[in-house]
């Protein structure tokens, strides 16, 4: 009721046909909403607490992604709580090394997986949907293997892991905090990266080698690591600022398959745009070499396309150098 009195299109400035794409866009958003909220929980798991692999944990949806970030860009979406990072993950582990918690036990170790802001947004009835749908299976398997006559020391060793693995777990949110969205820190107004150094200002962390520095990025980095993003957006904008913000998004991701392509964040190409484009744009006036001829341009042309297909053969072999010569 509430949300059908907030959107009203016929309030707003727009022509009928944009007034329909518009309902049509938001009924459909209110149908997701509703698949993904009864139940409260994902229903397309086993025995075991298994969710399916790059498919819709609820029944009623069901639709299956080409990689893990889609899927999880497509729950983000239509669930009508704030997601919270690796919750039914947590929840499993738990109730897995010890089925004979109670309720209130469960829902306060589930919680200290998490830093205060983000244990605020689980709610109490998703972790007792959890717990009473699962707690009588996970018991019933611990005593079908035998899991209950662990040792004290054996119990304590299990503790012990479970315990760094949550501190783990937390370290690594933090970081992922600190690295959302696009390198904030550039050597010049030609969107050069810091060498050996983290291009997050939040972290700035510095490295011995370039092979560390990018270990660091793809543990730290909240979606999917795409080899030489940063280096194909620069290429293309450097050599051609006059772009539209379509054909750059196009041309960025011509760089890679299809498989790769499923990875990048159309936003992030749409925010590095943004930024550069008006800084390529005043680098090319000063240079003023004014204009190419048609000959100048179609070489420039072949030669980008080259290296691209160069680009996309070395990926396909994994024979990946460190840097392509300028």
């Amino acid at each position: 009721m509430t949300s059908q009195k907030a959107f009203n299109v016929n309030e707003m400035d727009f022509t009928e046909e944009t007034k329909k794409q518009l309902l049509q866009a938001h009924q459909h958003s209110e149908q997701q909403l509703a698949l993904h909220s009864h139940p409260i929980l994902p229903d397309d798991v086993d025995e075991f607490g298994n969710l399916p692999h790059l498919r819709c944990g609820w029944t009623k949806c069901g639709q299956t992604f080409d990689s893990r970030d889609a899927l999880m860009r497509h729950i983000k979406e239509c669930i009508p709580n704030v997601f919270v990072d690796n919750l039914h993950k947590n929840c499993k582990n738990i109730l897995v090394s010890q089925p004979e918690l109670s309720l209130d036990e469960f829902c306060k170790l589930v919680k200290e997986c998490y830093d205060a802001k983000t244990a605020h947004y689980i709610h109490h009835n998703e972790l007792s949907a959890y717990y009473h749908h699962f707690q009588p299976l996970f018991k019933a398997h611990q005593h079908s293997t035998g899991d209950d006559k662990m040792t004290s020391a054996e119990k304590e060793k299990a503790e012990i892991l479970f315990n760094y693995r949550n501190i783990a777990e937390k370290e690594l949110v933090k970081e992922r905090e600190k690295h959302v969205g696009l390198p904030d820190v550039y050597t010049d107004s030609y969107g050069h990266l810091p060498r050996l150094r983290c291009a997050w200002s939040k972290c700035a962390r510095v490295f011995d080698s370039k092979t560390a520095l990018l270990q660091h990025v793809k543990e730290c980095i909240p979606v999917t690591y795409v080899e030489r993003f940063h280096t194909n957006c620069k290429v293309i904008l450097e050599t051609d600022p006059d772009l539209e913000l379509s054909e750059f998004v196009r041309r960025v991701k011509d760089c890679y398959d299809k498989e790769t392509q499923a990875n990048i964040d159309e936003e992030e190409i749409k925010q590095y745009f943004r930024v550069f484009q008006p800084m390529f744009k005043k680098h090319k006036v000063a240079k003023a070499p004014a204009r190419m001829s048609k000959g100048q341009k179609e070489t420039a042309e072949i030669l980008m396309n080259c290296r691209i297909q160069s680009q996309k053969k070395l990926i396909e072999t994994k024979q990946i150098p460190e840097e392509f010569p300028q």
